[in-house]
């Protein structure tokens, strides 16, 4: 097997935990099978790289780093250089061993374009983990561009149905999302003292806000779920804050700029609700169960953690049933989920191996 010392990951950092997580899962599984790699990541944060960066012809390796007068004006207004401690357009990267499409349906979109070409460039071997999306397509609706790269990578599995009906016929696999595999611990339970509500809000930038009418059934299910349960909620982004304490201002919330503290921060709970799909998943790699209340299409992942997938119109006394179903069976679902984590890694083990032999 080649040795892998240098690794590019297409992530988020500082945008949605999700993709953190999905990217945490995703090291852990190579570690197992190269040991220690220097991470690298090609950062799609759209603070960094908005839709049409890759049009942008005045972020370039001259205007980075070349001085000139009005230069910190100029980009101010143009974003003129890229500062980000993450991979350029215009580095030479014959360094590079592997670029890994760590999850999250933006493998395909606009923000990635770049990289396909920094991978068409350098010749650079590739491998998609856990890749999914948010609405039905086939092969053919993939970009020339990207589908010729995806077409010969050395590994693709999917997370989700969908993902995998279109992709199969180039030899994709069906495996649980990564991010279940983010926590090297699991946690013991035998009792559900304390739920852990995700929150969200209409006010916060498209992809991490709520649409106005699910926002509001959202906050009325969780007036009615607080006055029964013992819970604290759990926040994902940072404009949630305010809105969180504004709507329940007697109620505990957890949050943290780094996706990293969330593994303390989940497991303080015994069970996990919410419409999030990857707080599904950081709370499986703990081996705790949770409700996916749906809101896209993206659902269909959560199967993958075991978890319980509901409409925000269900009926509460159905709800409480499936509450009550949990919690006299918690710590056999935990042990069942703790088994699906272990054979995901070493599937994905096993695969990835047996792709770079």
């Amino acid at each position: 097997m080649k040795h892998i010392n240098n690794v590019v990951f297409s992530t988020t950092r500082q945008w949605n935990p999700g993709d953190e997580f999905i990217l945490i899962g995703c090291i852990n599984i190579l570690q197992g099978i190269f040991g220690n790699f220097n991470a690298i990541i090609y950062n799609r944060n759209p603070e960094i790289r908005q839709k049409y960066t890759y049009k942008n012809f005045l972020r370039n390796k001259f205007l980075t780093n070349k001085s000139f007068i009005k230069k910190e004006l100029l980009e101010s207004f143009f974003r003129t250089s890229f500062y980000d401690n993450s991979l350029k357009n215009y580095h030479n990267c014959n360094y590079i061993d592997l670029v890994v499409f760590a999850g999250t349906p933006s493998w395909k979109g606009l923000r990635s374009l770049n990289l396909y070409k920094i991978i068409e460039k350098f010749n650079l071997p590739t491998i998609y983990i856990g890749i999914g999306t948010d609405k039905q397509f086939t092969l053919k609706d993939i970009s020339k561009k990207y589908r010729k790269i995806i077409e010969k990578s050395r590994l693709i599995t999917t997370r989700d149905s969908s993902t995998f009906e279109a992709l199969s016929q180039i030899g994709a696999k069906y495996l649980p999302c990564p991010s279940i595999l983010a926590s090297p611990i699991t946690k013991k339970i035998k009792n559900v003292e304390k739920i852990g509500l995700i929150f969200g809000t209409k006010n916060a930038p498209k992809n991490n806000n709520l649409n106005e009418q699910f926002y509001h059934k959202l906050i009325n299910f969780y007036k009615i779920f607080l006055s029964q349960y013992n819970c604290e909620f759990i926040c994902h982004y940072i404009d949630e804050l305010e809105d969180v304490s504004t709507n329940f201002p007697d109620v505990i919330f957890n949050y943290s700029f780094d996706s990293k503290d969330y593994l303390n921060i989940y497991k303080k709970f015994d069970l996990i609700i919410g419409h999030r799909i990857h707080a599904m998943g950081i709370a499986a790699s703990l081996g705790i169960p949770g409700i996916l209340i749906k809101y896209d299409n993206r659902a269909d992942t959560a199967k993958g953690f075991l978890s319980h997938i509901i409409s925000i119109d269900e009926d509460f006394e159905n709800i409480s049933k499936l509450i009550k179903n949990i919690t006299d069976n918690v710590e056999d679902i935990s042990l069942k989920i703790q088994e699906i984590k272990v054979n995901t890694y070493l599937e994905y083990i096993k695969l990835i191996s047996e792709a770079f032999q």
